[in-house]
């Protein structure tokens, strides 16, 4: 599994948002562009791109909309932008995990509890049948079962798969709160179309959400995440290491990740305490 192409997934994420808000921003002044293309058109002898009036009263017709829209999305905050980031955000992370347990079956000998995956059970016809790919995707979602790991919350449900897989380790306080966080808002998000229920409500009391109404999802809120699921996955990375190899190998690299992992740390906290 390639740690690079995560983090390549994060940072084109990360750009495909801001290329959003600043169309969005600039669609602020949709009918004002309309207007300033036809005066300069008509000033300099350029090919008429309004062909017609009605053409043009179309398209202003059109930035109205567009306007009006992007006016709303500011005075929330973005938040529409910022919730399908963060579901594709978690994705991310889901799939991550789903690539670092198939990793770990296709070398059993490395897992730290081999009696465990050696009594996974499934259908032996379809196991048979199966590449060697498509074996380590029916253990790996055996195991899920296993290890009940939908039934657990927030970063619980990877801890649960990750541990007798032998990438166990400790998971930092702020980590493990705001990627509760993201996966409570995910929920949200995917089955309630954005409009917290009781659960949420309950579960994040510090988010500020207020019953069926639409979460106050903002860049803030959006950061924190980031830099959580950043650093969790510079864990599990680390993690690899230890079990993978010994204490001495690659230390420049090594000290690299861990320096980079508490960088995040410390500005998760920080984002944290404002």
């Amino acid at each position: 599994m390639s740690w690079t192409d995560r983090f390549d997934d994060i940072h084109t994420l990360r750009m495909f948002v801001d290329v959003c808000q600043a169309g969005l921003s600039s669609a602020l002044h949709a009918t004002r562009v309309v207007d300033v293309l036809k005066d300069s058109h008509e000033k300099y002898g350029k090919p008429e791109r309004f062909a017609s009036d009605e053409y043009y009263r179309a398209a202003k017709k059109q930035a109205e909309r567009e306007q009006i829209f992007a006016s709303d999305q500011e005075s929330k905050g973005f938040t529409y932008l910022y919730g399908l980031a963060s579901i594709k955000l978690w994705s991310i992370l889901e799939s991550t995990i789903d690539d670092v347990a198939l990793e770990c079956v296709l070398s059993p000998e490395k897992c730290s509890d081999g009696k465990l995956l050696a009594g996974l059970k499934g259908p032996l016809l379809e196991f048979f049948t199966s590449s060697p790919d498509e074996r380590a995707e029916l253990l790996v979602r055996q195991l899920k079962q296993d290890v009940r790991s939908s039934m657990q919350k927030g970063i619980g449900r990877y801890e649960a798969i990750l541990a007798p897989l032998g990438v166990e380790g400790a998971v930092p306080d702020a980590v493990r709160r705001v990627i509760f966080e993201l996966a409570e808002v995910r929920n949200v998000l995917v089955h309630r179309r954005g409009f917290a229920d009781k659960r949420f409500v309950s579960s994040c009391p510090w988010f500020g959400a207020t019953l069926n109404n639409e979460l106050p999802l903002k860049e803030e809120h959006f950061l924190r995440y980031e830099l959580a699921v950043s650093c969790y996955l510079l864990e599990i990375d680390l993690r690899f290491r230890r079990r993978d190899h010994p204490p001495d190998f690659e230390p420049e690299t090594k000290n690299d990740v861990i320096n980079l992992r508490d960088e995040l740390l410390k500005r998760l906290e920080g984002a944290l305490a404002q």
